[in-house]
């Protein structure tokens, strides 16, 4: 809105008069903002709001409630013991250690839990009885030494015994990353030579699970093995860990042993936000009632089901971005599994420019170097100098710009569990924004015997009200009574609940007194489902007195001890305060023409803003970006074409600006892959109702390179979802798979790479 002197103007019916020199520029802010826009196509904006991006790190908020049970919260100390008969734990991930660093007067002595193999310097590298050992330092991620004492070397073997942990906290910033430099002498026949190393801290536990190579006939751990055992003791309420000698030993409870919900791998809202559960696995004795316990057994069954490549535990992970820290440094999102010399766990970069221009490629197999990446011109070269397989962290040869992309293909050690049954991404699933998710685990008893599901979830909508509980899936043979109690008293078969059921508010009296069973289901809804099946009711211990009614004493006695893990929901990252405004008429603001002479007499810069500089780019402006949501498009449920934004754009911008449109939004993403006798088979989402988009298949032996097309013509969508199987391939071979969707005007995008093995 413009005006002129002495007009007056009415904003909200609150009446003012103004007298300037300036246009003034009148804004009403949005009292919320919210997914997608309130306006509608009849409607210009005159002004939009910029804050951060949509993130799981800025709208996904997990509120914990793992440590509801004590036996789940992380462990705070290590344990120093001499152990003779072996260790008795209740949880089968542990670290334990018979290294330790040198005790002095002011410092006592700790255990050394990990070890890191230097690579230029150890017992096993040709010709290592004529090398020596000069000198050994640490240094930070720039290389810089540092002071750091708690460590201990072995120069006869080559082991560097330690606690380091590498770490990047992508919010702040931090990097705690150090490396290990040392200088090694080497004495042979052609004379003598000083060579200089450094690497990455690549640390691997100085324990290890023992395996059948370790065991000798007798069932023992042979001598000279840092191997241990673990069985689980008559009861199920303890853990057996036999270690290969009496010695002392320190030990300490790993966080993965904790069942917690951790946010998803994603960054931004191209690829689903799916959560995801460490693979505890944990035993305890609980209450069953005042007077009676029972052991339980906690664990993620779900874990060992996911679609492993090219066996379990491991995954190949494709296409994968991985973060710039530093001029030589990235890190991937998860742990990397690598075999040094072998033919299947390999390490491969792809480095790319702003242009997509490929700048370095780098592999780990001997096979690739030399060898050009997909006709670009560059060559593989052995460019990766050292890895953290941990923490995913790896050094390359090369100085990388902070504005490159480097895609890395590996494989993990899987140790979390993706959870699918709630996609939280604000953009791929509107329904997320009105309901929380509840996850929980249900315990194995000496009762429900081994379970095929442990995991489930609930939808909870805002006023706490359950409308959906997914563990009617589980078969109910297997379960308890009190968990078929609720399917038949709380539950339909399709997980809508009977009657109005709460998830965590308060519970009464007559709501815990409640049974359908002895025909009493007017108050079913005032028992809480926290109450009547979690560990975290607070009925035994503080409201003793109700145990008088009868079926008061059933429903607590009934109480099957599920875990609840997390409450999840997606919600705004910031107040519209936090917002940087930006007003997007031709003429908002400025000297009015009246004024223009007068004010460019005193300031030359005066053009640089006002409106008489029309038909001239404004000096110091330059391009921008607007991005908007694919959903806006015809081909993806909107009612404008991308021609038609671009118009918008460039009818609405500022005069001396380029505008640049980004439409944004999930590429197909594959969400099964599972091979077959001669055959594979993919499976993936479909897009919204009414949208016209077709799929090619395109599918490779190699990860990076020489796709080729499925043959026949591209398939259509199909709702709610869409699934192909390839057919008269050979079997035992291994492919790697991506899906490209077309828009009815001929735009494509492109999934993630997928690999698949076929079978027998």
């Amino acid at each position: 809105m413009t005006t002129s002197l002495g007009q007056q103007i009415t904003v909200n019916s609150v009446s003012t008069t103004v007298d300037v020199a300036t246009r003034v520029n009148i804004h009403k802010r949005r009292e919320q903002v919210v997914y997608k826009t309130l306006s509608n196509q009849d409607n210009v904006n005159i002004e939009y709001l910029i804050g951060e991006r949509s993130s799981p790190e800025n709208n996904l908020y997990i509120s914990d409630r793992s440590t509801s049970l004590v036996q789940n919260r992380d462990p705070v100390s290590t344990v120093t013991v001499d152990i003779t008969g072996g260790l008795t734990l209740n949880v089968d991930k542990f670290l334990v250690t018979d290294i330790f660093t040198t005790d002095t007067p002011t410092k006592p002595t700790i255990p050394l839990f990990y070890v890191h193999t230097l690579k230029n310097f150890n017992e096993d590298i040709d010709q290592f009885d004529d090398k020596t050992l000069q000198s050994i330092e640490f240094a930070d991620y720039t290389l810089n030494p540092i002071k750091f004492t708690e460590y201990s070397l072995v120069t006869s073997t080559g082991k560097l015994y330690n606690n380091i942990q590498n770490t990047y906290n992508d919010s702040s910033g931090t990097i705690d990353v150090k490396y290990i430099k040392y200088t090694v002498r080497t004495s042979d026949s052609t004379g003598v030579s000083i060579d200089i190393f450094h690497e990455l801290i690549n640390n691997k536990p100085v324990y290890e699970l023992a395996s059948w190579e370790d065991i000798d006939e007798w069932g023992h751990i042979i001598a000279g093995q840092k191997k241990y055992i673990v069985q689980q003791n008559p009861g199920g309420a303890t853990y057996q860990v036999t270690l290969p000698q009496s010695a002392k030993y320190g030990w300490i409870e790993l966080p993965s042993s904790r069942i917690r919900v951790l946010p998803p791998v994603a960054v931004d809202t191209k690829l689903p936000w799916n959560v995801r559960v460490t693979n505890g696995n944990f035993l305890t004795s609980l209450r069953k009632t005042h007077t009676t316990y029972g052991n339980y057994k906690y664990r993620i069954v779900e874990f060992n089901s996911q679609s492993y490549d090219p066996w379990p535990p491991y995954k190949f992970q494709g296409r994968h971005p991985a973060t710039w820290i530093h001029d030589t440094l990235v890190q991937v999102p998860k742990n990397i599994f690598y075999e040094d010399g072998g033919t299947v766990f390999q390490i491969e970069l792809i480095v790319k420019d702003r242009s997509n221009v490929v700048k370095f490629v780098y592999s780990t197999d001997s096979n690739r170097i030399g060898t050009e990446y997909s006709n670009s011109g560059v060559y593989y070269t052995a460019g990766i100098l050292s890895i953290d397989s941990p923490n995913g962290f790896i050094e390359v040869a090369d100085k990388l710009r902070s504005d490159y992309q480097v895609l890395a293909y590996y494989h993990t050690e899987e140790d979390q569990y993706e959870f699918t049954g709630a996609d939280f991404n604000p953009v791929s699933n509107l329904d997320i924004l009105q309901e929380r998710i509840v996850l929980y685990v249900v315990p194995e008893t000496s009762i429900t015997g081994t379970l095929e599901t442990t995991l489930f979830f609930l939808k909870v909508d805002p006023l706490g009200r359950i409308s959906y509980c997914s563990q009617v899936a589980e078969t109910l043979g297997s379960l308890e009574t009190s968990v078929k109690k609720l399917i038949s008293e709380d539950f339909r078969t399709d997980g809508v609940p009977n009657h109005t059921f709460y998830y965590d508010k308060t519970s009464t009296w007559a709501g815990l007194n409640s049974r359908a069973s002895e025909g009493d289901t007017e108050n079913l809804d005032d028992f809480s489902f926290i109450d009547k099946y979690t560990v975290e009711s607070v009925l035994f211990a503080s409201q003793s007195g109700l145990l008088s009614g009868v079926n008061a004493q059933s429903n607590l006695a009934d109480n099957p001890h599920f875990l609840v893990l997390a409450d999840m929901y997606v919600g705004s990252n910031q107040s519209p305060e936090g917002f940087t405004k930006f007003d997007v008429r031709i003429q908002g603001g400025g000297i009015k023409p009246d004024y223009e002479l007068a004010a460019l007499a005193e300031q030359a810069e005066v053009s640089f803003y006002s409106d008489m500089n029309a038909g001239r780019p404004v000096p110091g402006v330059g391009a921008f970006i607007v991005e908007v949501p694919q959903t806006l498009t015809i081909d993806h449920g909107g009612i404008y074409t991308t021609a038609q934004i671009k118009d918008v754009v460039k009818k609405h911008m500022t005069m001396g600006s380029y505008p640049i449109v980004n439409i944004y939004g999930l590429d197909p993403y594959i969400t099964s892959a599972t091979g077959g006798s001669s055959e594979f088979t993919i499976g993936w989402p479909s897009y919204a109702d009414g949208v016209t988009v077709t799929y090619n298949i395109y599918f490779s032996e190699v990860a990076d390179r020489d796709f080729v097309l499925a043959s026949g013509s591209p398939f259509a969508d199909e709702t709610p979802s869409n699934e192909v199987t390839l057919t008269g391939l050979p079997t035992q071979k291994k492919y790697y798979v991506y899906i490209e969707s077309i828009d009815s005007t001929g735009d494509t995008s492109v999934s993630q790479t997928v690999s698949v093995t076929t079978t027998v």
